[in-house]
């Protein structure tokens, strides 16, 4: 009985230190005990008290078997055997074929093995984010206002206009020219700032003001005008060269000249005849209506290629591309978080809708039919000055063209970088950049530098009262900071295979003791005084003779006895 309330003490106590921890840190004991070596001991010390239950209750059984009905000596040590541990439970189980009471505490014996092993598995190490009590920020814009004067004079600025600041125009030499793939550099790459003290935050829905692109490919409105000239070479074979020449052009204006070879010739082909020629302007009329009003620059590229072998007809197969870009204003709206202290956001949607003029004709606002802000933050302004200093500087880097494209004299294409004088076509850093990457990636680069710019300047920078749309209390976004929280997870379902043991035994305990109250049996459980005192009444002593233990048990298996009452006492008397 005391050992059945020992037991489920101990496993009360189990219990209850789980409880305790379950969602906590590890706890810091002396001597650098764990959680997992206090359920170790408190498993062993419950599995120490189910032992002393098992064994009374299957050697009680011994008692109650042989008080039933007679049976083979034999009995007497399985029973014993079975009381001692799993390989004795297994053979009295085997023996009984699993038809009698006895047998479910030796299968309770047996399945005691795993208690220690399933105990081991409630306790898990496991981490997760926490609150880390620390502000997270994260750079937005609800508006751009800023731009400065120009000292000097140029095509697209007068001494006394309005240019972009060096740091905008850092950030749109960045977009256009900085190599975007490598990692670590360019705003194109890197993005916003976020502050993230732990390196792991995570953001509400917000919206900033952005730039947006939109590249389309309109080479369909390519006209084309071709001529075909034949020039007789100064060599003393009178070999000539037959060269086709085309005009293609956009409705706008911009044009370029591509000229190729049709026949091979005995000195081969010029070596200024293959090249690729390009027209950009952003100074024209788009080719293409722009379907925002937004937009505050618009470029059309056309490009032009000849590139078949030598004795093919070279012209028939040059290759044209006219691309249309433009940069608007807009608003996005974002969703983003910090990881490992890299920024990650996802622009769920832009908005251009309701752009429209402030009443003083000084400023540009945006206010979308989706506001997560409301309130006097839904309108996003941008000032006139600031949006004209952009398409300024980027008009005159976005036009440029190396070919002198004249529809009377469509031969007269080359590269400006050649010595051929009759080039008149306008150079451009830019220039090299557009023949060798495409426009729209180009575009969408540049888009992400100057939001990213814009993003970036400080709130207060981006206020302004005395006018029609006054902008007011600009906040950067507040997130939430998480930290690393490594905690102790208790895995209670594992604990069910030593409860339901704890259970069993209990009930077993209590059906063997009514089973000896039923029968009459004394308790004697597995005390040898039990034989001594009331040792074997047999018929033939002589064949109890001294004997190995081999002999006995040869023996035991050819003698069957009962346990009876013999008024004076109780005895294992043998039955014919």
């Amino acid at each position: 009985m005391w050992a059945c309330i020992g037991s489920v003490a101990s496993f009360m106590a189990m219990t209850g230190l789980l409880c305790a921890f379950d969602g906590k840190a590890q706890p810091e004991w002396p001597y650098g005990a764990t959680l997992n070596s206090a359920v170790s001991w408190l498993s062993t010390i419950t599995k120490g008290f189910l032992l002393v239950p098992w064994a009374s209750c299957i050697s009680q059984s011994i008692w109650i078997s042989y008080m039933s009905k007679p049976q083979g000596l034999e009995r007497l040590r399985i029973y014993d055997e079975a009381s001692r541990g799993p390989w004795g439970s297994l053979e009295l189980i085997w023996t009984l074929k699993a038809r009698r009471l006895v047998c479910v505490g030796a299968l309770l014996s047996v399945l005691a093995i795993g208690i220690d092993p399933t105990l081991q598995q409630t306790v898990v190490i496991r981490t997760r984010d926490i609150d880390a009590k620390q502000q997270a920020t994260l750079p937005r814009a609800q508006s751009f206002l800023e731009y400065t004067y120009s000292a000097e004079d140029s095509r697209y600025n007068k001494s006394g206009s309005y240019v972009p600041t060096s740091a905008m125009a850092g950030a749109m030499y960045s977009g256009l020219l900085v190599d975007t793939s490598d990692p670590h550099t360019g705003y194109a790459r890197q993005g916003v700032a976020a502050n993230c003290p732990t390196g792991n935050c995570t953001y509400p829905l917000f919206q900033s003001l952005a730039v947006c692109v939109k590249c389309e490919n309109i080479t369909d409105l390519v006209t084309q005008i071709c001529n075909q000239s034949v020039f007789k070479l100064p060599d003393p074979t009178g070999a000539t060269l037959q060269l086709v020449s085309c005009n293609y052009a956009l409705p706008n204006g911009l044009a370029i000249n591509q000229t190729s070879q049709l026949n091979e010739t005995a000195g081969g082909p010029s070596s200024g005849i293959y090249r690729t020629t390009i027209a950009a302007t952003a100074e024209l009329e788009p080719a293409k209506l722009v379907d925002s009003n937004a937009s505050f620059v618009t470029m059309n590229i056309l490009r032009g290629k000849s590139c078949a072998p030598m004795g093919k007809e070279v012209g028939l197969n040059m290759t044209i591309r006219a691309t249309q870009c433009s940069l608007s204003w807009c608003v996005g709206t974002y969703n983003s978080s910090v990881k490992r202290g890299k920024l990650e956001e996802d622009a769920m949607r832009f908005s251009t809708e309701n752009f429209e003029e402030d009443p003083s004709n000084e400023m540009f606002g945006i206010t979308p039919s989706y506001s997560i802000d409301g309130g006097p933050n839904a309108r996003f302004v941008i000032n006139k000055r600031s949006s004209g200093s952009l398409a300024a500087w980027l008009q005159e880097k976005l036009t440029f063209s190396n070919s002198k494209a004249d529809p009377d004299q469509p031969d007269i294409s080359s590269n400006v970088s050649s010595s051929d004088t009759r080039a008149t076509g306008r150079l451009s850093e830019t220039l090299t950049l557009f023949q060798k990457t495409d426009p729209e990636y180009i575009f969408t680069n540049l888009a992400k530098a100057m939001t990213t710019y814009i993003r970036s300047i400080d709130a207060s920078q981006q206020e302004q009262a005395d006018t029609d749309w006054p902008v007011k209390n600009v906040r950067p976004v507040l997130g939430t900071s998480t930290a690393l929280h490594v905690y102790i997870a208790i895995r209670w379902p594992w604990l069910i295979f030593t409860g339901a043991i704890l259970l069993s035994t209990l009930v077993f305990f209590a059906l063997v003791v009514l089973q000896s109250a039923k029968n009459g049996v004394v308790v004697w459980k597995s005390s040898p005084l039990a034989l001594l005192f009331h040792g074997l009444q047999l018929e033939d002593k002589e064949r109890c003779e001294p004997m190995n233990l081999a002999g006995m048990e040869h023996r035991a298996k050819q003698i069957r006895v009962q346990l009876r009452d013999g008024g004076s006492s109780v005895k294992l008397e043998e039955c014919g």
